[in-house]
């Protein structure tokens, strides 16, 4: 890992929630020092837009967009990246993100929704999402802290693969849900025998 450069990838559909707009802001908001690369996957109606405000912002060299990859292709960005962006503000799960914690990459997500509680601080930073500057601004910091801190790199990258085997492997999925059920079954008991 080189401190100050980095590569990330975003993969995902092109629509406004997923943050695309605030991701070309955050990467215009850079430190110059840095050497920060952005490749987004993915199709959808915010691709042309986002690509002419990338331009517009002067990022056509730090910011690739590459429209639909093949799967194959997918699986060779997700290896060569550092770094996971997933800016999704209104996203229910973010199956990326598994994918990205399985590839053992760091990720920066919103702590909203779906994202926002599979990553924690052992595999990524969560920023808030409150008004498009705000998310633009501090997905720029976390960023910025990501390249820089080669040993934050190191450890998030050993906690995404440890996170995605605590919450993404069936077997484990399973055992949660027998917990929970048991737990459940354990107070509606205690419950009925109080009323009793």
């Amino acid at each position: 890992m080189v401190p100050n450069r980095l590569k990330l990838l975003h993969d995902g559909r092109g629509v406004t929630t997923k943050g695309l707009r605030e991701a070309d802001r955050a990467m215009a908001l850079l430190p110059e020092a840095l050497d920060v690369r952005l490749e987004s996957a993915g199709q959808g109606e915010e691709i042309d837009i986002c690509r002419a405000e990338a331009k517009k912002l002067g990022l056509e060299d730090r910011y690739q967009f590459l429209g639909q990859v093949s799967r194959e292709q997918d699986e060779d960005l997700y290896r060569k990246a550092d770094g996971f962006l997933f800016p999704s503000f209104r996203e229910p799960s973010g199956s990326v993100v598994f994918e990205a914690l399985r590839h053992g990459l760091p990720v920066i997500t919103t702590g909203a929704g779906g994202p926002g509680y599979v990553i924690d601080q052992t595999c990524g930073l969560t920023v808030p999402a409150q008004t498009p500057e705000q998310l633009a601004s501090d997905l720029a910091a976390a960023i910025t802290r990501l390249a820089r801190d080669t040993d934050l790199r190191a450890r998030l990258s050993a906690g995404a693969r440890a996170r995605i085997s605590a919450i993404g492997l069936w077997r484990n999925k399973v055992k949660w849900l027998l917990n929970l059920y048991e737990e459940l079954t354990e107070q509606s008991q205690m419950k009925l025998s109080e009323v009793c």
